[in-house]
């Protein structure tokens, strides 16, 4: 009889044990529900194991709701975020967003070369201006790449 219980599980939800088929884009809204921040990550095809699947970052979109209908307030692309550095920069992860002030706080890693060729990342929490593509504050320096935000959400008053 227990066995069932598992069984009726399975066949009633399936079992998927794929990986999701972009594990890198995220998003977040903000405390009203009608903004939100969006990382969009693409496929880059295969991955470096056989079974694997490469992702690059492709843009970090600022979206308003309207009714049931989500439309782009400000996309800032990959190309349009690495000029913001002389280091090849993208955005690793997002944390909130802040309509009022257009800004949002990101997660942002940057490769740097070191002096022997090979390259370093450094990750670091920044709050970002949206609407002019630019850092506003470099809040925290990760020690590890997947650290995550451990500060509450800012409300920014300027």
């Amino acid at each position: 009889m227990r066995a069932l219980f598992p069984i009726a599980c399975l066949l009633l939800c399936g079992c998927d044990c794929s990986r999701p088929a972009n594990p890198f884009s995220k998003e977040v809204l903000d405390q009203s529900g009608t903004n939100r921040l969006a990382l969009i990550y693409v496929s880059t095809g295969a991955g470096p194991a056989s079974d694997s699947e490469g992702f690059d970052f492709h843009s970090l979109a600022w979206q308003t709701k309207v009714r049931t209908n989500w439309s782009d307030r400000v996309v800032i692309t990959k190309t349009e975020f690495v000029a913001t550095s002389t280091r090849r920069p993208w955005v690793s992860d997002i944390y909130s967003i802040e309509p009022s002030t257009g800004t949002a706080i990101i997660k942002v890693a940057e490769e740097t070369p070191t002096t022997n060729g090979a390259a370093v990342c450094v990750y670091s929490w920044r709050e970002w201006s949206l609407t002019s593509n630019a850092e506003v504050r470099v809040l925290r320096v990760c020690q590890e790449p997947f650290e995550p935000f451990t500060g509450k959400r800012i409300k920014l008053v300027k």
